[in-house]
């Protein structure tokens, strides 16, 4: 049946998500790779200055709900917030059979992903600290703190029998939490809240039920069996992340006994606090007492990771600007050396590519003693996160791998010399954190309603809206076109055991052919073959799309340093030919005067040949 004309409670969602929508916040949608979907509100216009903060909604109303009370408060204290759905609540749904908070979390995780979150804040309340807690778990170093708000982690199965609980059964905690008539409601609002409404007419009620909990309602009743049966305590994993947990006084739902012993299984990396005169609801029957300790938890650091990351983005945004300018500087590594629990960053400076007397050795060797350099050939690595780029350059340039290496923060930028030909040939390498590609998800009002796995950023220029243009992200304008200009060559990177990743490569190729030359000499490179085990791209659909796009193509091993050599060596090797040959035709776009390579490519399917000594060697950094 569907909700009447005038709705009370539909004019309230209405009015919530306007509240969102003054706020700087526009609904996206995130179509994940099994089919299921997140709806999530995200900043109209992320702000790299500010903290990333996700917000996870209970078991009641959806997100909006429950959080439109924190937006102002919570912006005006440095935060950018990110509120999304949990699966079966507003418009996000799945269509598998897992109801798990594991799979929750998973599906939140891919969503923060797509919307180019490397790492943030999480706050879960009720059923969402449920989610949270498992994100913590599952993906450390992307959750950064955690809140978590009356939420029953450490519940188990025996305590409904033992009367810890105001009902004795999951039937029974599924007739209160998913109300289906007035006087039930009535009842989980009064568990609720210590001073719930006084008067609750049952026509209002009805109008709740039937808009907010009747969708999905055996969906609802999946994830909560799921969240009840077979829960044991003893298996519940630790999280290294400082945590902090609120707790209502007065909680009905949850008691505070659940709040002390999650505080005794974390020990000395939690806090508790404990807030008097409420109960379950007590994100909104204290929302601003709730909100003043979310501000300071995340701010307790004197001067913690996001300090530490607004560094790292005025040195990366100086040095991407003066090094497309043509000038020489030092090479800066921004990188994420996380270990344990501790979420300081570091800016690491590299040498000085023309103040090193290391590198000036280096140089002078590739040219016979001489410090002259004949060529200087820009390679650019692009994938997606996660995929290995930072390892195969650390094994290219360094000959190293980091086996607790972490996600890149910024922009990686090394070199190495080879002599090719006889001649000294200049590599630099750049690599990014997975963020080189515009990868937002599409506005729920902007006009180009395209599927996510189809939208490219040309045909939603083409079709958007002014103000739709507006929304996209700084980092596309900023850092892609000085991240692709001037490459002659690069590195499609995917990994063999991620479907995902290499599903991901025909955007990833548009991307660089619309920001680089058109002839730039590329290689599709499937890594971790280490991993023949796991794999779940197969060689032969890889080398068919590498046919099909005139790629050379290769599957290497950072980790045992397979064909890595032979993956940069052919490229550049292919790159000297074409120079060498004086085949070189200028582009009247190319702002920084680099020439445009010719039409000419080159398929390299299976193992790389060995590049013959006499026409590479080389000398490494």
């Amino acid at each position: 049946m569907s909700p009447p004309c005038l709705s009370v409670t539909l004019l309230r969602d209405w009015c919530h998500s306007c509240a969102f929508l003054a706020a700087g916040l526009r609904p996206s949608l995130a179509i994940l790779a099994d089919g299921a979907s997140i709806h999530c509100w995200t900043p109209a216009r992320p702000d790299p200055s500010r903290r990333p903060l996700v917000l996870l909604h209970g078991f009641g109303a959806t997100a909006i709900w429950q959080w439109s009370h924190y937006l102002r408060p919570l912006r005006r204290s440095g935060f950018d917030l990110y509120v999304p759905d949990l699966l079966f609540f507003g418009a996000s749904e799945a269509p598998g059979s897992d109801r798990s908070e594991a799979y929750q979390a998973r599906c939140v995780m891919a969503a923060m992903e797509d919307l180019g979150l490397r790492r943030f804040g999480l706050v879960g309340v009720s059923y969402g600290g449920f989610v949270a807690y498992k994100m913590a778990a599952m993906f450390p170093s992307a959750v950064e703190r955690v809140v978590l708000c009356c939420a029953g982690v450490c519940l188990e199965e025996r305590d409904l029998a033992e009367g810890l609980f105001v009902v004795s059964n999951a039937d029974d905690a599924v007739e209160i939490l998913l109300p289906q008539s007035p006087d039930k409601l009535r009842q989980l609002v009064r568990l609720s809240f210590v001073h719930p409404p006084r008067i609750m007419p049952s026509c209002f009620l009805r109008d709740y039920i039937q808009v907010m909990c009747t969708v999905y309602a055996k969906e609802k009743i999946e994830l909560l069996h799921a969240l009840i049966y077979e829960r044991k305590h003893l298996v519940l994993p630790e999280i290294a992340q400082p945590t902090l947990i609120v707790w209502g006084e007065k909680d009905r739902i949850f008691p505070l006994e659940l709040g002390h012993r999650l505080k005794r299984h974390l020990g000395d990396r939690a806090q508790l606090v404990v807030i008097r005169n409420a109960g379950h609801a007590v994100n909104l029957e204290k929302s601003r007492e709730f909100c003043e300790n979310i501000v300071k938890f995340f701010h307790d650091s004197s001067f913690n990771d996001h300090n530490w990351q607004k560094v790292n983005r005025r040195v990366q945004a100086l040095y991407v600007n003066e090094l497309s300018a043509g000038k020489q500087r030092p090479a800066y590594c921004l990188t994420d050396p996380r270990s344990g629990a501790s979420t300081h960053l570091r800016c690491s400076l590299l040498r000085a590519t023309s103040g090193s007397s290391s590198e000036r050795s280096e140089e002078g060797m590739a040219g016979g003693g001489s410090d002259k350099i004949d060529y200087v050939f820009k390679v650019v690595l692009v994938g997606d996160s996660a995929v290995g780029k930072s390892q195969i350059l650390a094994r290219f340039a360094r000959n190293e791998f980091a086996l607790d290496s972490k996600a890149t923060i910024g922009v990686e930028f090394q070199t190495r010399t080879l002599v090719i030909q006889h001649k000294s040939v200049k590599t630099q390498i750049w690599d990014t954190a997975g963020q080189e590609r515009c990868r937002f998800i599409y506005s729920a009002l902007s006009p180009a309603t395209y599927p996510l796995s189809t939208i490219t950023f040309e045909s939603w220029m083409a079709n958007s809206s002014d103000l739709a243009m507006d929304r996209l992200s700084w980092r596309y304008r900023a850092v892609t076109s000085a991240y692709y200009r001037g490459a002659v060559g690069a590195l499609l990177v995917y990994d063999i055991t991620r479907r995902q990743s290499f599903d991901h490569i025909p955007r990833w190729l548009e991307e660089l052919r619309s920001h680089s030359d058109r002839n730039v000499v590329i290689m599709l490179v499937g890594n971790k073959s280490d991993l023949e085990d796991q794999r779940d791209v197969t060689k032969d659909e890889a080398l068919e799309f590498a046919q099909k796009e005139n790629l050379f193509f290769l599957e290497t091993s950072a980790l045992k340093a397979t064909n890595i050599e032979n993956a940069f060596q052919t490229v550049l090797t292919e790159i000297f030919n074409i120079v060498n040959k004086k085949n070189l035709t200028s582009e009247p776009h190319n702002s920084n005067g680099m020439p445009a390579l010719p039409g000419k490519k080159i398929i390299l399917p299976g193992p790389a040949q060995e590049i013959p000594k006499n026409k590479a060697c080389c000398t490494s950094s």
